[in-house]
Formats: C-alpha cells, sequence, structure tokens
C-alpha cells in the first residue's frame, strides 16, 4: 500500500509506520498514479487524475456534489457523507464542525472500502478448455 499526501500530513502517516509520499510534482504524481492498482480519497485532483489514468477509484465525498464531480471511471465508486442543505459548502461550511463528514463511523465506511478493493483486486480467474 502506498499512500500519498501533503507534506504537512507526510511525517504523521510515517510516524504509524506506513509508507508514505509527497509528490512535489505532477510527475511524481503520476509516477505514484501509474503504479496504482485503486485510488481510494477524497474528492481531490489526484482522485481524478488517477480515474483519467484508468485507475479505478473509490472517493469519500462531504461538502461536495458526488452528482457534479464523481471521477470519470467506469469502476468508480462513492460514498456519501451526511446531507446538508448547504452542499457544495466547499471550504465555506457554516457549521463549526462540518458534520457531513463529522462523526460518520468507520464501520460505516470500512466495509464499502473493503468490497471495493476485494472486487478491483482479485487476481484474474484461470480458463480452461
Amino acid at each position: 500500500m502506498q499512500i500519498a499526501c501533503d507534506p504537512d500530513q507526510l511525517g504523521w502517516w510515517r510516524q504509524r509506520g506506513e509508507n508514505a509520499a509527497c509528490p512535489r510534482s505532477v510527475g511524481e504524481l503520476f509516477a505514484l498514479v501509474d503504479r496504482a492498482g485503486i485510488f481510494i480519497g477524497n474528492c481531490s485532483g489526484p482522485g481524478h487524475l488517477a480515474a483519467i489514468c484508468g485507475v479505478p477509484t473509490f472517493t469519500v465525498y462531504g461538502p461536495s456534489l458526488h452528482e457534479w464531480w464523481a471521477p470519470m471511471h467506469p469502476a468508480a465508486e462513492i460514498f456519501e457523507g451526511r446531507a446538508c442543505p448547504y452542499k457544495p459548502c466547499a471550504d465555506y461550511c457554516r457549521y463549526a464542525t462540518p458534520f457531513c463528514l463529522w462523526k460518520v463511523p468507520v464501520d460505516e465506511v470500512w466495509p464499502r472500502v473493503e468490497k471495493f478493493v476485494e472486487a478491483q483486486l482479485k487476481p484474474p480467474q484461470n480458463k480452461t478448455g
């Protein structure tokens, strides 16, 4: 597994023993995407880049609208955060805490992620006969 993150997140991931990288250019980001079997993340530029490059994506949506921004890939899947009358709010949430994603339990998202990973990374079946 490879985690791509922002520079201010790199230390946090590495302290937890994760294989984290911080691409500092579009070329470095393309190199990570080229090695990826799947992409799991939020609605972001790297997710769209992955989809354009043919990588199946699982995108977690909070303040944006998946109807407008879902990556264009036939195997793309989404997880929609809590409903909010102010979506899309981007960086301008009207609440002190963005409840669209705040306190969404891991056990609500994780089974979907596991199913996606299993479906996308299963080994090819041998054809006989």
